[in-house]
């Protein structure tokens, strides 16, 4: 019996731990529903600028222009966005309108440092890079 109350006191202790997170989440969630815009160089030193509308419902649309010194790209993207332990998680599912299979599917996943009425930071510790997306319209 004693054992069994300290298995119950420790599941509700954790509980309570992953609770506290998945609210966190989900109010950090709720703040990053609306308009982006985003600007940055590549690996290749290529501009990246783009805008992308994150929905309530966990769906995300947007357009990525790529330029270089001799050609320019135009990508309409959709796909499933998440918070999930303070990350910010984009999972790209379709390009231009195409389906992209399982294993072409785009992920990017980085961790919020700095969120403000006006934007949030994100940091991509695998790429070494931070991202800034600037905010261009609230929740409708």
């Amino acid at each position: 019996m004693r054992g069994y109350l300290l298995f119950i006191s420790c599941a509700v202790a954790l509980g309570a731990c992953t609770s506290a997170v998945d609210s966190d989440d989900a109010r950090m969630k709720a703040s990053l529903v609306g308009g982006w815009r985003f600007e940055f160089q590549d690996d290749f030193e290529r501009s990246v600028q783009g805008t992308f509308t994150l929905s309530n419902d966990g769906k995300f649309s947007g357009v990525e222009i790529v330029k270089s010194d001799d050609s320019s790209s135009e990508l309409r993207l959709s796909g499933l966005w998440y918070v999930t332990d303070g990350l910010f998680k984009l999972n790209t599912q379709a390009v231009d309108g195409k389906t992209l299979g399982v294993q072409k599917q785009l992920f990017l996943t980085c961790k919020i440092t700095e969120v403000t009425a006006q934007g949030f930071d994100c940091r991509d510790n695998l790429a070494q890079k931070t991202y800034t997306y600037i905010r261009t319209s609230n929740a409708s």
